[in-house]
């Protein structure tokens, strides 16, 4: 996801970044949602209080999607020999999960193209007998949802910590043998790509993963910047969620179950894991201009990236 923070002036009142150790919490899980992407585009309109103005109410904007993807699709190569070789005899003892970043900054072409190549790879895995998973994070509602009603029903406490509703997406589950078409097409709603918490994705991603029963487990995250969640940061500092994310990952590439790689759409994601690589800078939303903010604690420094404010309605 663009990091949006320097486009604007902040209201005066913003909350500065606390101490880079300081712990992360949850207002709220009441509103979180997990669901299954087949049929997932009947539940959007009720898993959120977002203004009609925000919505893809007429389908306009899914179709253009769709399109999209279908014209990308024409001149891509399949990379299935590539990933029949790399796994070899031992295809049957993987499992892998493939995480994707369904933010604003993801609309049009950068989606069309991760849900293809997402397709494509998935198809090859699942041929050569690797276990697959793929999921989608974003958030139900904008500026918050319905988790942030109700911390403004409750008094506005002071750094509540994460201030939004999370939505996270099961596109295709392990124990399916095959990902629905229904389901893909889903991953190109406009109406999905909302804002992004980062860390608890991957936090959700790896326990999923973990009970796999596979000798090598992979998890390879897809993302186009860094985490961004307006109601979250304007309360607990603007940096709460980039830390958390850093200590996500600490975690994961300090273990030894899982293995961790990212890949980065028109965005250098190696600033935040081992194992990454970019790409896909052509379908990228993001701006030319580019500065760097200096870390604190364990966290490396964040791009800043110009976009359009079309990415973030009623901001």
């Amino acid at each position: 996801m663009i990091d949006w923070r320097s486009l604007f002036k902040l209201p005066s009142g913003e909350v500065a970044d606390g101490p880079a150790d300081e712990p992360y919490r949850v207002f709220t899980r009441a509103y979180d949602l997990e669901l299954p992407g087949a049929g997932i585009t009947e539940r959007l309109s009720t898993s959120n209080p977002d203004k009609l103005a925000w919505r893809d109410y007429d389908g306009t904007g899914w179709r253009e999607a769709r399109n999209l993807a279908e014209h990308l699709a024409e001149g891509q190569a399949s990379i299935g020999d590539a990933i029949s070789t790399a796994l070899g005899s031992d295809a049957a003892e993987f499992a892998v999960t493939l995480l994707i970043d369904q933010s604003g900054s993801m609309k049009g072409a950068p989606i069309a193209a991760v849900a293809n190549a997402t397709r494509d790879f998935e198809a090859c895995l699942s041929r050569a007998g690797a276990r697959t998973e793929v999921l989608g994070f974003s958030t139900a509602g904008w500026h918050g949802g319905f988790a942030r009603e109700a911390w403004l029903r409750g008094g506005r406490p002071e750094r509540p910590g994460r201030l939004c509703a999370l939505l996270h997406i099961v596109y295709k589950s392990a124990d399916e043998p095959e990902w629905s078409p229904q389901s893909q097409q889903a991953m190109l709603h406009p109406d999905l790509l909302r804002e992004n918490v980062d860390g608890e994705a991957l936090d959700w991603a790896v326990e999923r993963l973990s009970s796999a029963p596979a000798r090598y487990k992979l998890l390879i995250m897809l993302s186009d910047g860094a985490p961004v969640d307006d109601s979250t940061l304007k309360e607990n500092g603007p940096s709460y969620l980039e830390w958390h994310l850093c200590r996500s990952i600490a975690r994961i590439e300090g273990g030894n179950e899982v293995t961790l790689g990212a890949l980065g759409i028109g965005y250098e994601v190696g600033r935040y894991y081992r194992h990454s690589r970019a790409g896909g800078d052509r379908y990228s939303s993001r701006g030319s201009n580019e500065a760097v903010r200096e870390p604190r604690g364990d966290c490396p420094p964040v791009h800043r990236f110009e976009v359009s404010y079309r990415n973030y309605p009623g901001g």
